[in-house]
């Protein structure tokens, strides 16, 4: 990812450059051309025109075509972070944890980097009653919160997504199975506490 990034940089600086240097010919080109039909004693002022001219013109042509290539870069990046997260967790999509994971997996065919690949699946319960109940706005903040959950209780490091609706996965290679255990179970009772503020309401 990052290479593709570094590659898409270095593309926006070419054409920047390529830009300038075209801007700058035309106005060589143009003043060449007004300065034709000059006198040879005019040939001074061609001159310092040839050059004054791209030095008015280069700074806001080089700001413009800064400009418009930060909004692309922006916008590439928003269109990269979309592709592969899920919009209203942040959390990865069903499609980058499948690339995750493959990766992953894939690091398992050597002996030297092989650890025990730990898979971690969560759900909400009852999320259609949720749903039905206190409306689609309460069941987008009950997937929220336990995106949030998930993400403060895990380590660094392990790879966690929304698979869909109200479907979670979490993905480590170094994590025992003792510590998955322990934060399965210390999500659940943060979820459940959670519901139980919600009840009282």
């Amino acid at each position: 990812m990052h290479m593709h990034r570094n590659r898409m940089i270095l593309t926006l600086v070419v054409r920047g450059a390529f830009i300038l240097l075209v801007a700058i010919t035309a106005s060589v080109a143009i003043v060449s051309w007004i300065s034709a039909d000059l006198p040879p004693h005019g040939y001074r002022r061609s001159i310092h025109a040839a050059v004054l001219i791209p030095l008015l013109i280069s700074p806001p042509i080089s700001f413009w075509v800064g400009m418009m290539n930060y909004r692309y870069y922006k916008l590439h990046c928003k269109v990269e972070w979309l592709a592969e997260h899920d919009e209203m967790t942040g959390l990865l999509n069903r499609r980058a944890f499948q690339l995750a994971a493959s990766r992953l997996l894939d690091q398992q065919s050597d002996i030297s980097l092989a650890r025990p690949v730990i898979l971690l699946l969560a759900d909400i319960d009852h999320f259609k009653k949720v749903n039905d109940s206190l409306g689609h706005d309460a069941g987008d903040e009950a997937i929220k919160h336990v995106a949030q959950i998930l993400t403060e209780l895990s380590p660094d490091g392990v790879i966690i997504a929304r698979l869909g609706g109200e479907e979670f996965a979490i993905l480590a290679n170094w994590t025992s199975l003792a510590e998955t255990r322990s934060l399965a179970e210390s999500a659940s009772a943060r979820s459940n506490d959670r519901r139980a503020a919600i009840k009282e309401l």
